[in-house]
C-alpha cells in the first residue's frame, strides 16, 4: 500500500496509520513527495506528482507486493487518482480522501474517468470545497466506486487518525482488506 500525504504534510503525517497497517501485516510505503515535506530539492524541476506515486507503486511490486492500493489525502488523493490512471500494471484500488478535483496541474476529474479499478472516496461534509470535489470525482469515475461523506470538518489524513472518523476508518479498513488480501 502506498500512503500519499497532503500538501501541508510530509512523510511523518501518515506514520501513526502506517504503523497500524504494518502491525496488521500490510507492506506499506509511506511516500514523501519530492515537491513538499522533507524531499524538497532546490533547483530541480519536479516531475508530475502522479508519476512519483506511480513509481512508488512500481517499487512496491518490485519488493514483492502482489497487490497495491493507493491511499491519498487531499493533494495525495488527487495524485493517487492520477497515478492509478497511468500505472502499469494497474494498481488494485484507490482510496481518495478529501481530494481536490485539480491540484498543481493534475486534473483528477479526467483521471477518475480513466480508472478501471475500484475507488473509495471519503470526505467530511463540512469540508465544503473538498466535499463538492469528491462528489464531482465520484460522478466522473466509471469503475466500481463508493462515496462516503461523514459529519464534521476533518480533512484528509485526519479522517483516518486514531481520533479521526470511526466510520471512515472502518470503511477504509474493510476496503483495503478486500483489495489487498
Amino acid at each position: 500500500m502506498v500512503l500519499v500525504h497532503q500538501s501541508d504534510g510530509d512523510v511523518c503525517q501518515w506514520l501513526p496509520y502506517a504503523r497500524e497497517l504494518v502491525r496488521a501485516g500490510y507492506l506499506v510505503l509511506d511516500l514523501d513527495l519530492r515537491t513538499s515535506g522533507y524531499a524538497q530539492y532546490e533547483g530541480v524541476q519536479p516531475s508530475p506528482l502522479g508519476l512519483y506515486v506511480s513509481a512508488a507503486a512500481g517499487y512496491l511490486r518490485k519488493q514483492g507486493a502482489a497487490k497495491v492500493v493507493l491511499v491519498g489525502a487531499s493533494m495525495g488523493g488527487t495524485a493517487s487518482l492520477a497515478a492509478a490512471a497511468i500505472t502499469t500494471p494497474r494498481v488494485d484500488a484507490v482510496v481518495s480522501l478529501s481530494a481536490p478535483a485539480e491540484y498543481a496541474g493534475i486534473d483528477a476529474r479526467t483521471a477518475a474517468g480513466l480508472l478501471r479499478v475500484p475507488v473509495l472516496y471519503g470526505v467530511a461534509a463540512d469540508d465544503k470545497d473538498f466535499a463538492d470535489a469528491s462528489r464531482l470525482l465520484h460522478a466522473a469515475t466509471k469503475s466500481s466506486k463508493s462515496l462516503h461523506i461523514v459529519p464534521g470538518a476533518l480533512h484528509g489524513v485526519a479522517l483516518l487518525a486514531q481520533d479521526g472518523d470511526a466510520t471512515i476508518r472502518r470503511t477504509v479498513g474493510a476496503f483495503v482488506n478486500t483489495h489487498l488480501r
